[in-house]
């Protein structure tokens, strides 16, 4: 399945300090799936509703991470501060 690219706008540049705050959710079962990033040095806040290239009903959702700098196949670097899973079941 190939992802759907989704632009978060200038309010986002590609960010070399401070922190973005992804929080992904679903119901269960639901028939789409909502975003929201928010830039915590600019105060910027992204927020959309996905319904399309979602997984079966039944796929628990979880991050999975690609990384690349869009250009050559120099070395990328990401941070983690922490990830949180919940689930209703």
């Amino acid at each position: 399945m190939v992802p759907t690219l989704v632009d978060l706008g200038a309010g986002f540049p590609v960010a070399t300090a401070g922190l973005i705050t992804l929080t992904i959710w679903c119901p269960a079962a639901g028939a789409s799936i909502w975003l929201r990033a928010v830039n915590e040095l600019t105060g910027a806040i992204f927020e959309q509703e996905v319904t399309t290239d979602l997984p079966q009903a039944a796929t628990f959702l979880a991050p999975r991470l690609f990384l690349n700098n869009g250009a050559t196949a120099a070395a990328v670097a990401f941070e983690c501060t922490g990830l949180y899973l919940e689930t209703d079941f």
